[in-house]
């Protein structure tokens, strides 16, 4: 699932916007879920999951002239990206607009791609491609903000398991504990696919660092002991079983 947000004043543009993606994702075979906003703070206002991706606007409100100008434009896009960076730093961000005025401006943000409207759906191919690219890099890291404003990057490698606890995810590494406000399955859809598996309803262990599979416990190569619980009892092995398949030599 890929949660796609569209942010922009132009109501019409959002119905041909979602439209466009729609068809693109049954013509690739992918699900999507889109969400619309009409400008960046009821982005920020709503209860929402991270998305994977923005498409946005750069214009969104007027200011008052400067001297000598008659129609002095904002660029609200510019700041709500900004913002978005800060908050859900995995999200890719595409300006999709009506101008070229911008096009040195965005720089200060961290975006994939500058498309204008009337090349959007031509360009869209190449923006799920370019998307595609960096998600599966991006899924061999982790990037991450802890509860306490950090941002690091974690090698999917070096997590050994994920915990719940107190409303929040630990992250632990063999090195290092990090907390984060983020629930397992919404950590789990950023790491590499086929490599860790829920053997608890708030525990997710990295099926490389298992040690031994007990009979109600799995033991970690730190040599934690994580419980399995018996609504994931079968589910768990069973996946445990099919990986540790797959990479038997035949």
């Amino acid at each position: 699932m890929v949660n796609i947000y569209l942010c922009d004043k132009d109501i019409q543009w959002l119905e041909k916007a979602t439209q466009v993606l729609k068809k693109y994702a049954v013509e690739k075979r992918t699900e999507i879920q889109i969400k619309c906003f009409s400008d960046p703070q009821s982005l920020f206002d709503a209860d929402v999951t991270a998305p994977d991706v923005l498409f946005c606007d750069i214009v969104f409100e007027r200011c008052p002239p400067a001297e000598g100008d008659t129609d002095s434009l904002k660029p609200a896009g510019i700041d709500a990206v900004n913002e978005i960076n800060r908050i859900f730093p995995n999200c890719q961000v595409v300006y999709v607009t009506d101008t070229l005025d911008y096009v040195l401006d965005v720089y200060q943000t961290d975006h994939m791609w500058y498309v204008l409207k009337d090349q959007f759906k031509d360009r869209l191919p190449g923006i799920v491609d370019k998307y595609e690219r960096i998600d599966r890099k991006r899924k061999s890291d982790l990037v991450i903000r802890t509860a306490d404003g950090l941002t690091a990057m974690i090698p999917c490698r070096d997590i050994l398991y994920l915990e719940r606890r107190d409303r929040k995810t630990v992250i632990v590494t063999y090195n290092r504990r990090y907390e984060v406000r983020d629930r397992i399955s919404d950590i789990l859809g950023k790491l590499t696919p086929g490599r860790f598996v829920r053997c608890h309803n708030s525990f997710a262990v990295n099926m490389e660092k298992i040690r031994e599979i007990r009979s109600r416990s799995v033991l970690m190569k730190n040599g934690a002991e994580i419980i399995i619980s018996r609504g994931y009892s079968k589910s768990f092995r069973n996946e445990y079983h099919d990986w540790a398949e797959s990479r038997t030599v035949k």
